[in-house]
């Protein structure tokens, strides 16, 4: 599985950074219903990376940005809570549940005639104690990589073996916990993966300065971010 979703930033009075992750986490919610493993080499976008307002969020998408733990507050004019969370900043993505062959940004209810799968939500959350220790009252001091919070938007590129995503089918308990088996070995033998092995796929292109991906993302898009 692949998946990615646009940087948090945090600022202050002297500089624009990323804001930690705190856990991301993946669920694949509701299997008990589906019919049909997730496809092969399936790939989806959540979301509106050009929202710049409500009016453009995706309303079937299952987005949020709330405080864990509280307070429960109202958001600012991007989005975000008006007030410090005293724990994590949480984000929550639900992705779709059915397959449409036509275009990789399928409907949220499944055509008639199509199947259900199971259903990838992520959940995200950011430590903002060490990047804003004197927390904040009104508009959040934070802003995405693509804007405000309303540009929230997630990707999911399948990577799943055949026999993986068909053994997730019956994974299907909702009170007890199921590994999921597969051909490269037992659900809990580890990762052939790791940072020590990672390698960039594209080193020449893309960057992880703020600023020049706010530059690359209006060269792309047209838009002001």
């Amino acid at each position: 599985m692949k998946s990615g979703v646009p940087t948090l930033f945090y600022k202050n009075k002297t500089t624009t950074a990323p804001v930690p992750i705190s856990r991301f986490s993946a669920y694949y919610v509701a299997i008990e219903n589906a019919e049909v493993a997730i496809p092969q080499d399936y790939k989806v976008v959540v979301g509106n990376a050009s929202a710049k307002s409500e009016a453009g969020t995706e309303p079937l998408a299952g987005i949020q940005w709330f405080c864990e733990g509280g307070p429960s507050s109202e958001k600012d004019i991007n989005g975000f809570p008006f007030k410090t969370c005293n724990t994590c900043l949480q984000t929550t993505h639900l992705f779709h549940d059915c397959h449409w062959t036509a275009t990789s940004k399928p409907a949220n209810r499944c055509p008639l005639g199509m199947k259900r799968m199971p259903q990838l939500r992520f959940s995200i959350r950011f430590d903002l104690c060490k990047a804003l220790p004197d927390g904040w009252e009104g508009t959040a001091p934070l802003e995405l990589a693509c804007g405000p919070a309303y540009c929230t938007h997630g990707d999911f590129i399948n990577g799943w073996l055949l026999e993986v995503a068909g053994n997730m089918l019956l994974a299907n308990s909702t009170r007890e916990f199921a590994g999921v088996d597969g051909p490269a070995g037992k659900y809990n033998a580890g990762s052939v993966c790791s940072a020590k092995n990672a390698t960039d796929a594209d080193p020449e292109n893309g960057t992880s300065d703020y600023a020049t991906s706010k530059q690359i993302l209006q060269k792309l898009t047209g838009l002001q971010v």
